[in-house]
């Protein structure tokens, strides 16, 4: 859900219909440009970025290649999502509207909670950058700043002073990060 976040906020068109679809009251399952986005994102950054597959048989895939019996595959679900062959030539891009459907779910809940209760907005400069692991996420999380002006790491609240500084103000900025993350500041 972070890469999610990070796709919306620095897509302001993206964000606005998404809003408009919440600030009309529509039910969860009726927001169908949230329904794209997500599964957009997902497109783009695959929790999962690579499958393995083993064929049981002899077996032809689809691109005409034979397979041997216990042939392994290792499909990659992050490269398939970047392929102009498959999405076309805005493959690159973040277009929710590649998948307007009458589908939705448990994300699109998360989602409108948190789009309706804060205002989301990406620290300027964060890095973003993605971690290697079998999971893809965020190596650094995502730093935003949010209406509540709280600085959240897990379980703790705390003010980023440090980027309070840089922003001339007292703003405080919010780190939504991976519960099971607890050396992703080190390097």
């Amino acid at each position: 859900m972070v890469l999610f976040f990070w796709l919306v906020t620095t897509n302001p068109l993206v964000e606005a219909k998404i809003l408009e679809e919440i600030k009309q009251g529509k039910e969860v399952k009726d927001q169908l440009y949230l329904h794209g986005a997500l599964c957009e994102a997902l497109r783009l950054y695959p929790p999962i970025p690579i499958v393995r597959r083993q064929a049981i048989k002899q077996d032809k895939l689809p691109s005409g290649h034979e397979v041997g019996p216990n042939t392994v595959i290792l499909l990659s679900l992050y490269a398939m999502g970047r392929c102009a062959e498959i999405w076309g030539k805005d493959c690159l891009e973040f277009k929710p509207e590649r998948w307007i459907s009458e589908k939705g779910g448990f994300l699109q809940m998360v989602a409108t909670a948190i789009l309706r209760n804060y205002q989301v907005s990406v620290v300027r400069d964060h890095p973003v950058t993605l971690a290697v692991s079998i999971l893809l996420k965020m190596k650094h999380g995502l730093k935003v700043l949010n209406s509540l002006g709280c600085y959240m790491k897990s379980n703790k609240i705390e003010e980023d002073e440090e980027y309070s500084k840089i922003r001339g103000k007292s703003s405080i900025s919010t780190k939504v990060i991976d519960d099971d993350d607890d050396d992703e500041d080190q390097d």
